[in-house]
């Protein structure tokens, strides 16, 4: 079901040229999967069952956006933002080692230092 429910979502906002679709462990309410494209490229893709009413997804990919600006940490390319499903290009894991996490510590404190706008979380 999952996977067919994240296969319609993407159809829904023309993103057709997926070849499978691999889900994912779910969120408390999201679900959520890996879309493998026809030149394959793979992105991320979320939905909920029944999408909510408010612009969640606009919302979030504002933020990656604003964190992106912000610069210091990575943050996924929204490809497309939608009511009922936000797709993501896929980040790669990067290596756990102590210089990695003092970096992410660094960057995290300078974004918790700067204020974008009126609005947090």
């Amino acid at each position: 079901m999952t996977a067919g429910l994240l296969l319609r979502r993407l159809h829904a906002v023309g993103i057709d040229d997926v070849l499978q679709v691999d889900p994912l462990v779910e969120g408390m309410a999201a679900v959520a999967g890996l879309a493998t494209r026809r030149s394959g490229t793979r992105v991320f893709v979320k939905t909920f069952a029944a999408p909510p009413a408010d612009d969640l997804f606009a919302q979030e990919a504002e933020g990656l956006r604003t964190l992106r600006q912000l610069g210091g940490l990575m943050t996924p390319d929204v490809v497309h933002v939608a009511r009922t499903a936000l797709v993501l290009s896929v980040l790669h894991p990067r290596p756990q080692t102590p210089a990695f996490w003092e970096r992410v510590a660094q960057a995290l404190a300078r974004m918790h230092m700067t204020t974008v706008s009126e609005r947090y979380g």
